[in-house]
């Protein structure tokens, strides 16, 4: 009987400790949670600013304690861990393990309908997207600018698709051929394919994309393979332009151990993962002092969380300027290369508002020009059509 209390006792006290302790650690301070990648919630007012009652604040108090609740990132780490080692299951949103252990970025489905086609270009998408890029190359008719090129890139899967899960079927045509093999029937742009570049280098290179580091971009040797190809287009309009070579380059190699990237700063989390990684860096061997200047982006007004960069070589005076348009895949890697180059690089994010393209362009006056799209962005083509209203007057 004295046994049976003691018993009964010891658990009234451990459940006591599982209620008490996660609201011991609350966390009242931080502000985002790096292994959920979010913003947390704020603490709600029971008052808004106007004083009245906020009729919102169970809900919102509901989710500030879900958000905030101690332990919380433990207990998610600690989930994802049990996963991977009993199912070796990728407990991550927008993740998923391929075979030997080569990660995807599966954007929820997004990227998966795309990989089995279930999401492709109609005839009627192809003709639109036509126009608006003949709209582009117009408007930079109209601004002077002849030396331009337009990249298209694939996903790791288009590459890799050896390691993509066997689970789900490839489709016979993808949205790179798709687009480029219309585009060059039917258009007289610049056309660069960077998937069919990327698979004729595939089997004699090391890889072109991370294995698990960062599923959603190539890495520097793909990288520069495309920037040597986009370079060489540019070349046959100015025989003076500098193309780097490999011989010109450092190329430095680091292991990476871990998960991915996302969690690298979780030491505790990527620490309880093995699998590898190499992260390759090209560095120019007689590298030109580069200056990074945001000026003239903060006197716009541009949303800082817009992508924006200006790097100044101040040793190289040959007055050449080259504007970029795209996203993360030449912002991470390219703009160092080019500013060997290029007395001025500006790189613009193609989320910023066309407005601010043709500011910029008008401002800056650049003599080349480099659109590049992924694939998976591909149908953001529909906000070009906007730069007609600055030239068709």
């Amino acid at each position: 009987m004295f046994r049976k209390k003691i018993s009964d006792l010891l658990l009234i006290i451990f459940f006591i400790i599982i209620i008490i302790l996660p609201n011991l650690f609350f966390n009242f301070r931080g502000k985002i949670s790096r292994i959920e990648n979010k913003t947390l919630a704020l603490r709600p007012q029971f008052y808004s600013s106007e004083g009245k009652l906020n009729s919102n604040f169970i809900h919102e108090f509901e989710t500030y304690y879900s958000d905030r609740i101690g332990m919380k990132e433990y207990l998610i780490g600690s989930f994802m861990i049990l996963k991977d080692k009993i199912f070796h299951v990728l407990n991550i949103p927008d993740y998923m393990w391929g075979k030997n252990n080569e990660m995807y970025y599966s954007g929820g489905t997004w990227a998966i309908d795309m990989y089995n086609g279930k999401i492709h270009f109609s005839e009627e998408i192809l003709k639109r997207e036509q126009t608006n890029l003949t709209i582009l190359s117009e408007y930079l008719d109209f601004m002077k600018i002849k030396n331009r090129i337009f990249v298209f890139i694939p996903s790791k899967e288009q590459i890799y698709f050896e390691n993509y899960p066997s689970f789900v079927p490839k489709a016979k045509s993808d949205m790179v051929d798709e687009l480029c093999d219309f585009l060059s029937k039917n258009s007289n742009l610049d056309i660069l394919n960077a998937k069919q570049l990327l698979l004729s280098h595939k089997n004699n290179s090391k890889p072109l994309y991370y294995k698990c580091f960062d599923p959603t971009h190539w890495n520097s040797n793909g990288a520069f393979i495309v920037y040597q190809e986009a370079m060489k287009r540019l070349f046959k309009h100015d025989k003076n332009l500098k193309i780097l070579s490999k011989d010109e380059i450092d190329i430095k190699e680091d292991e990476f151990r871990g998960l991915s990237e996302r969690y690298s700063l979780i030491n505790w989390l990527n620490k309880s993962f093995s699998y590898k990684d190499i992260i390759y860096s090209y560095i120019p061997k007689n590298k030109y002092e580069v200056i990074f200047d945001r000026n003239y982006a903060n006197e716009i007004g541009l949303d800082r969380n817009i992508p924006y960069k200006h790097l100044y070589n101040t040793e190289l005076k040959n007055k050449k300027t080259i504007f970029v348009y795209g996203d993360s895949y030449l912002e991470n890697f390219w703009l160092d290369w080019l500013a060997q180059s290029f007395e001025n690089v500006y790189f613009l994010h193609s989320a910023a508002n066309i407005d601010i393209l043709n500011n910029l362009i008008i401002e800056t006056k650049p003599d080349y020009f480099i659109l590049e799209r992924v694939d998976r962005v591909y149908f953001s083509f529909e906000n070009l059509k906007i730069l007609k209203q600055f030239y068709d007057r």
